[in-house]
């Protein structure tokens, strides 16, 4: 019987999917965690015995389906088959360690339970493998896994089924939690023998199962009150295991009462009246817990664990301020926004500005001003009272339309910010900080006279005095450093307000030369970026390009910063900003290019090198050329390869403008046209958007077809001879070569399993070669190719065809799915043979017809792919 060959083949795959490796499960590692310290020999082993299980499981749940099905007939199996059955099955899910086959099992066993419930004579079984599921929890002879093992697809599988039947689960669901709730609660002896064997970790491993099990949503509601209590409660176990399992489990109420589906970077909430009254009980269980927890402000107390996951759900629930969460406002006020943990307090402040009902949040806030006067009392409090007054400001401003700060109110801050800035016997650089975001956040849309003209004198004046006057201990002092970034950012806005740009320039300046003052040199390059029209036509600009080309050039900054710098480099370059000053700008660009900077350095300064080299001119155009034409090939890194592809289509762009129809203009549109059947979209584009720039087209074309413009309105843009050493140039330097695919293939072993494959899979080489051919042939039409030309050509047609005739000879018969069915052997032949046709186009030469004669000679002697006769026959 086929249940027989599953039972021995079980007994086989045991112990390789349960607790033979003890070594391992004494260590607390599943076995497919255990994969990773395996021999190759020992992993094949594990995973076709646990395929063999699911597989072989899968088919017993299929004849047990059949077989019952049938016995309202005349075929009918002893009671006894069945039940050996579901041992089978259950013996699996409570032995094995791995969980690949806990997902594989669970269908079954579930199955095998309906037809239980089904079936009078055995509808008792179920209940009574639920009972002795819960009895192996406290089990030590019964070897369990982390996360329980089995167990929880026992316990759950049997709720399931009932739940699927239509069985009431009030009495099952009760006695099981009753008994997980019982075990969970007992206090744990810890036993340094015992790591993972706990019965208290497997209770809560079972109700977590249970929570996110969907079937089981409703009926498992009842207990998230008692389920959440024993969590919290365990934030703090002395025991690892049971504290992780408490957060664990944790997580899944969370997911079980909010949801999972995230909007944007916003978590799923629920209404906090109606949370409390389908949970009846539970908001005094949060207020009490944490009022518990934060009357003890040292961190030590043995409840402190529990503040992040009160106030994680208390965040999650949406307010009308007039429900039960009004009721911690004060305990948040009084208690969390003076916490000595930074965390507590941002916590605390986003909760308590969710919670104030609207028309209080001004008031709230004016008293917790109120509250700073006294910062050398309590710097926590203070930070933290003015970490709620940036969040009540915010949600003002996102979510509250119909209300303003009153401008009362933004005066207010304005001065605290003055005299905090000027007294330094109060200062702290985290307060102040909070004090400059606070002050970001409401002159963002203010009029330029709502920003005091003192006020910016005097953060201009702590700006410069904190740069130049630090030490190296400040300088590593990151509060510090964050502080000066939010100034600076508030002094730039704040200047660009009141039209300010000779004082936007000199401060700027003054920021880059700051080599060490990383974060307000980023903010100075931002502000750039984003107000570049602004600075380009002040007098004062070619100071700030000189302070930029010291920052570039400077190798005691940080390659980050400088990086950054490259690209407002790029940026001021596309605005005709002269660089004729900056004599070795070009080669300062070259050097960002080399391998030992990292990709981000060498893709900005590839966007940097397109407009400078064309603007300026230089002996060294190909060497620029050269470089955009290796790192636009496909093995290229993306990053690097968009950029060379940028950088080369504004150099097309710009040369063409400035009406420079020569030899580097023509042979970058030669690049660009490599660009437009690139695998990636993005370079396709810019590649197609250049060509129609370039070329003047009247409307956007898809690349394929604007590529065809390489042998029409290139020809008549350039001079025939620059087009000529262009166009042959571009076909002998055509990547990948005929030398390197034939070898790549010779490389190749019978025993691969693949062939290999283009790196570049949307890219049509045949296609792509028949318009430079064709291009080629009009070039010759309008002006004969020269001799020079004309041998290039040559000396590379019959290179190729020696390598296809020593190939062919090489492998013999080939036919539909012999040795020219590889993709590079079909491409390079069917090239060979149009190159060659090509060439006789131009000119009888006897060398050529008698090679090319000899090689189709030999390709028809051995039995060549009908594809590539017709392709090459079709071409003339």
């Amino acid at each position: 019987m086929i249940i027989e060959k599953v039972l021995i083949l079980w007994d086989i795959t045991k112990p390789t999917l349960s607790n033979s490796k003890d070594s391992a499960s004494n260590s607390g590692v599943d076995a497919e965690d255990e994969e990773f310290s395996m021999t190759s020999e020992d992993r094949i082993r594990l995973r076709f015995s646990w395929k063999a299980v699911k597989e072989s499981t899968t088919l017993l749940g299929t004849i047990l389906q059949a077989c019952f099905c049938s016995k309202s007939n005349s075929t009918k199996l002893a009671d006894n088959f069945f039940i050996k059955s579901a041992n089978i099955i259950m013996d699996q899910l409570s032995s094995v360690s791995h969980r690949g086959a806990f997902s594989s099992i669970y269908p079954t066993f579930v199955s095998v339970c309906e037809i239980f419930l089904r079936t009078d004579s055995l509808k008792n079984y179920p209940s009574s493998w639920l009972i002795s599921s819960i009895e192996l929890i406290q089990s030590k002879s019964q070897y369990i896994s982390r996360r329980s093992g089995g167990l929880p697809y026992l316990i759950t599988g049997v709720l399931t089924a009932e739940k699927v039947m239509g069985e009431s689960l009030s009495s099952s669901m009760d006695m099981t939690f009753k008994n997980l709730l019982h075990i969970a609660q007992l206090e744990y002896i810890p036993n340094a023998d015992e790591k993972m064997d706990i019965p208290q970790v497997h209770a809560f491993n079972c109700m977590k199962h249970i929570f996110i099990d969907s079937q089981l949503a409703n009926r498992s509601n009842v207990y998230v009150k008692e389920a959440l209590k024993l969590t919290l409660f365990n934030f703090n176990n002395a025991t690892w295991a049971i504290r992780n399992c408490a957060m664990m489990l944790f997580t899944a109420l969370q997911n079980r009462v909010f949801g999972t589906k995230k909007l944007g970077d916003f978590l799923p909430s629920t209404p906090a009246r109606s949370f409390f009254a389908k949970y009846d009980g539970v908001d005094n269980i949060l207020y009490d817990l944490l009022h518990e927890a934060v009357n003890n402000n040292d961190g030590k107390s043995d409840k402190f664990e529990v503040i992040f996951p009160i106030l994680t759900i208390i965040s999650r629930l949406e307010s009308s301020g007039t429900d039960e969460t009004s009721r911690f406002e004060n305990l948040l006020m009084d208690n969390c926004l003076g916490n000595n943990y930074w965390k507590v307090r941002e916590m605390a402040a986003r909760l308590l500005a969710s919670i104030l009902h609207p028309n209080a949040l001004l008031n709230t806030a004016r008293k917790l001003m109120s509250e700073c006067e006294d910062s050398c009392k309590s710097f926590n409090k203070a930070h933290g009272n003015l970490l709620a007054i940036l969040e009540i400001i915010r949600r003002i401003k996102t979510r509250l339309p119909n209300h303003c700060v009153d401008s009362d109110f933004k005066g207010q801050i304005c001065s605290k910010v003055t005299l905090f800035l000027m007294y330094l016997t109060t200062f702290s650089w985290v307060t102040s900080k909070t004090y400059v975001e606070i002050l970001h956040e409401l002159s963002e849309d203010s009029e330029p006279e709502r920003m005091p003209h003192v006020l910016l004198n005097i953060i201009g004046n702590f700006i410069i005095g904190s740069l130049l006057s630090a030490n190296a201990h400040d300088r590593l002092n990151g509060s510090r450093r964050l502080t000066l970034s939010s100034l600076t950012s508030v002094l730039l806005n704040g200047y660009k307000k009141m039209n300010m740009c000779d004082e936007i320039i000199d401060l700027i300046a003054l920021l880059f030369s700051c080599v060490d003052e990383y974060e307000v040199q980023l903010v100075a390059i931002n502000f750039c970026n984003e107000n570049i029209d602004m600075l380009i036509n002040n007098s004062n600009t070619p100071t700030l390009m000189d302070e930029l080309w010291n920052l570039v050039n400077n190798k005691d900054c940080w390659s980050h910063i400088r990086s950054h710098a490259l690209g407002l480099v790029q940026v001021f370059s596309t605005k005709n900003i002269s660089f004729q000053k900056h004599e070795n700008a070009i080669n300062t660009l070259y050097s960002f290019t080399s391998k030992a900077y990292s990709e981000d350095v060498n893709s900005r300064a590839l966007d940097a090198l397109g407009p400078v080299v064309a603007q300026m001119g230089s002996e060294n155009t190909n060497q620029f050329l050269d470089l955009c034409e290796n790192f636009i090939e496909d093995s290229t890194p993306f990053t690097i390869r968009y950029s060379a592809v940028h950088a080369i289509t504004q150099f097309g762009v710009i040369s063409i403008k400035q009406g420079k129809f020569n030899l580097y203009s023509a042979r970058a549109i030669c690049i660009i046209h490599n660009s437009l059947s690139d695998d990636d979209e993005d370079i396709r584009n810019i590649a197609a958007d250049s060509y129609r720039l370039i070329f003047e087209t009247p409307y956007k074309q898809v690349p394929s077809i604007i590529s065809n413009l390489l042998s029409t309105t290139f020809l008549e843009l350039f001079p025939s001879d620059i087009t000529e050493r262009v166009l042959v140039d571009y076909f002998i330097r055509s990547k990948p070569e005929i030398s390197y695919r034939i070898t790549e293939t010779d490389l190749q072993t019978d025993d691969l399993p693949f062939d290999v494959e283009s790196l570049n899979l949307y890219r049509d080489d045949i296609s792509k070669r028949l318009q430079i051919i064709r291009s080629i042939i009009k070039v010759n039409n309008i002006s004969p190719l020269s001799a020079q030309s004309l041998n290039a050509l040559k000396t590379k047609i019959l290179n190729d065809l020696d390598l296809i005739y020593l190939f062919a000879i090489k492998r013999g018969m080939d036919g539909y799915v012999g040795w020219s069915k590889d993709d590079f052997v079909f491409t390079s032949t069917t090239e060979t043979v149009l190159d060659a046709k090509m060439f006789l186009n131009l000119t009888d030469d006897i060398d050529v017809v008698t090679k090319l004669e000899n090689v189709m000679n030999l390709l028809k002697l051995h039995d060549l792919n009908l594809s590539i006769k017709r392709l090459t026959n079709s071409c003339k």
